[in-house]
């Protein structure tokens, strides 16, 4: 397992989202085939979701995601 690298996306909250009363809204994410779904939160301005999504990969599929560094 030494070559698996863990991807941890934080999200914090949305912005200039336009708010409807009584709707949710979640985040969406997909990464090498895995699909993840954010808990549903309120739809308003700046909806606070406050998450982290995280991905076991191998370092060749990290090294595809990260451009080189010139």
């Amino acid at each position: 397992m030494k070559d698996k690298r863990t991807l941890i996306l934080t999200i914090y909250e949305g912005q200039d989202i336009p708010p409807r009363i009584g709707w949710n809204v979640v985040v969406s994410t997909q990464l090498d085939c895995n699909v993840q779904t954010s808990d549903p939160v309120p739809l308003t301005l700046q909806p606070e979701f406050n998450t982290e999504m995280s991905w076991d990969l191998s370092s060749t599929v990290l090294r595809k995601l990260v451009p080189p560094c010139h």
